[in-house]
Order: structure tokens, then C-alpha cells, then sequence
């Protein structure tokens, strides 16, 4: 396994989180989660036949962020007026932070940085938003899709030069986050939440 897999597979014991389940390379497609035969087989009590258990402190949330109190992210949130940060924003500037700031710019007790092990381990997402717009055009041209694809990314575009320029949202950010990484959050948010 890799380190950054390696680090979140101790922060995920070391934070609750149980399983059958265990990490395994698949065939070039990246890392997914599969059923351990042997565990399987000698499922215990422990596990009431649940194959993944996340505790509750673990889900991140509009609500859980704020309460962090993490002060580069409650400037931001101030910035935007707290009632202008959406659950969804909420949590893409939270990926954002935790993925491009370095370990110095938080403190290990700081409570934001309880996920960092988790963030560090998020791959790169890979969506027809996520490509280049000529790609997407060569790879959609045709569909039904490419319209919607087109849509999303401009209002990605456009959010983010709102946060970055407009209302200077990442002034004190120690790393400025790029459109790119930008996408990347929202990419990252949506393969993942529960609604």
C-alpha cells in the first residue's frame, strides 16, 4: 500500500472506523474497497454483518466544519457571510484546505486536522467536468450530455472567480487554490455525499 493509504488506514482505526472491507489495488483502476474472504468466513460478533462502520464524529457536515472553528476557514466563511456558505461550499472549501495546505499550517490538536489523513488520501477524480473543456467537447460532441458538462463547468468557473477575485475568499489562505483544485473539491464532494 501506499503511504498516504497507509496513514489513512491508521487514522480510520484509530478514529472508529471498523470493516470487513479491506483496501486493494484494482487492476489499474486505483484503490477500492473489497470483501476479505477469511474475514468473511470468520465474520465476528463485532461486526453485526455491517461491512464498514463510520462513527458519526467522522461525517462531515456544514454544521461539523463551522464547529471545527478553524480560523483561516472561519475568515473565509465571514467573507462570504455565513448565511452565503451553502452545505456544499462549506464542505468544498474544507477539502480545499485541508488538500493545499501543508502540514504547518495546522496545528495536530486543531481539530480541522483530525482529517487530514483522510483528505490526503482522496485520489483525483475523474469526471467529464474534471477535463480539459476541448477534451470534453471531443469526447462529448454528439451527446445529449456535453450541454450539461459545458453548463457545470462554467458554473464552477464562475463560482470560483467570484471566490477568488470578486470577494477575495482565499486572502489568507497560506496556498491560493486553483481552478483546477477548485474542481477537483466539488468533483471530490460529489463521488461521495450522502444527501
Amino acid at each position: 500500500m501506499s503511504p498516504p493509504l497507509d496513514h489513512f488506514n491508521a487514522w480510520a482505526k484509530e478514529h472508529g472506523v471498523t470493516s470487513i472491507l479491506v483496501p486493494k489495488d484494482s487492476k489499474g483502476m486505483g484503490t477500492g474497497l473489497f470483501l476479505d474472504s477469511a474475514a468473511s468466513s470468520n465474520q465476528s460478533n463485532d461486526h453485526h454483518g455491517e461491512l464498514l462502520f463510520v462513527p458519526n464524529s467522522l461525517i462531515l457536515s456544514r454544521s461539523r466544519i463551522v464547529q471545527m472553528k478553524c480560523p483561516t476557514l472561519q475568515k473565509s466563511f465571514d467573507i462570504l457571510g455565513n448565511e452565503n456558505v451553502s452545505e456544499r461550499l462549506a464542505i468544498v472549501l474544507f477539502l480545499l484546505f485541508q488538500r493545499f495546505s501543508s502540514d504547518m499550517d495546522t496545528t495536530p490538536s486543531s481539530p480541522e486536522s483530525v482529517f487530514k489523513p483522510y483528505v490526503t488520501a482522496l485520489p483525483e477524480v475523474s469526471t467529464p467536468v474534471t477535463l480539459h473543456p476541448d477534451m470534453t467537447r471531443g469526447y462529448l460532441a454528439g451527446t445529449l450530455l456535453l450541454d450539461s458538462v459545458c453548463a457545470k463547468r462554467s458554473k464552477l468557473e464562475s463560482e470560483f472567480e467570484l471566490l477568488s477575485g470578486n470577494l477575495n475568499a482565499f486572502e489568507n489562505w497560506p496556498v491560493h487554490p486553483s481552478l483546477d483544485n477548485f474542481i477537483w473539491a466539488d468533483a471530490t464532494l460529489w463521488s461521495r455525499v450522502l444527501s
